[in-house]
């Protein structure tokens, strides 16, 4: 589990955590947590979801959320020390490569935007540790985006287009992660396989951070002229003050029983 590098940083993840409360609810819904329940959050940030699991567990339960980044770990803990949950809550530096848990340690294991900060080739070797840890017949959702449905509503189409696929082919490690999700669980013999589809628009809390985001990269990497960012930018805050801005993407959630 690499450290989180670029613009994902403790108030990006809170913010996007907000804006897509309906999506990580309809992801709780599908872990079915019950009062017993062992949680794995991998890739937990600033406790976004070990503390909203914990609403789901009983006294036998427990809610692991595991980080590489040692700051992101101690965000977690803050955050947990600030709603005096009494559960079973704990959050640790880990590699996803070599999780220190035990085989079939949890019963629940949940990842959202996961996948996506990682090359397409290690998906096989950090779902293979996973599965080590999940318990038979434990429950796996993972939720991540494809970068092929992200839209923006800007008045060049094939700049935005070229703009886009640029973010999602270098700018992230495998953008396309989402549509790959349903490929791991089939391949690894996963009982009960869903696959859910829900959109997230981008609002005051992400939409000027997250296009800055993009630009910027293409702009350090001499994809786009000064000129083409500036005309960017200007754009969408005018149409952010006319109100037509519109910037949306696609969630993939899959879920599966191990075998």
């Amino acid at each position: 589990m690499m450290a989180r590098k670029n613009f994902v940083n403790i108030e990006w993840l809170k913010n996007l955590a907000e804006e897509t409360k309906h999506i990580k609810q309809r992801s709780y819904d599908l872990l079915q947590v019950q009062p017993d329940s062992q949680v794995l959050d991998v890739g937990c940030g600033p406790a976004v979801d070990t503390i909203p699991l914990s609403g789901y567990i009983g006294d036998k339960g427990r809610i692991v959320g595991v980080d590489y980044d040692p700051v992101m770990v101690e965000a977690a803990d803050q955050e947990l020390a600030k709603t005096k949950i009494s559960k079973r809550v704990q959050h640790i530096q880990g590699n996803v490569f070599a999780l220190p848990f035990q085989d079939g340690e949890f019963d629940r294991v949940h990842l959202e935007r996961f996948f996506q900060v990682f090359p397409k080739d290690s998906a096989d070797q950090i779902f293979a540790e996973l599965n080590r840890v999940l318990k038979k017949n434990g429950r796996i959702v993972i939720v991540d985006m494809d970068m092929a449905t992200l839209s923006v509503n800007f008045g060049d189409n094939e700049f935005e287009r070229k703009l886009i696929n640029y973010f999602g082919l270098k700018m992230r490690p495998n953008g396309y992660a989402g549509r790959q999700l349903i490929e791991i669980l089939r391949n690894n013999d996963y009982k009960e396989v869903s696959v859910e589809l829900m959109p997230h628009s981008f609002g005051n809390l992400t939409r000027k951070y997250f296009m800055n985001w993009i630009i910027t990269g293409a702009l350090d990497s001499k994809f786009v002229t000064q000129n083409q960012a500036d005309n960017w930018k200007h754009e969408l805050d005018s149409r952010v003050k006319e109100g037509t801005f519109l910037a949306y993407i696609t969630n993939v959630l899959v879920t599966g029983l191990k075998p």
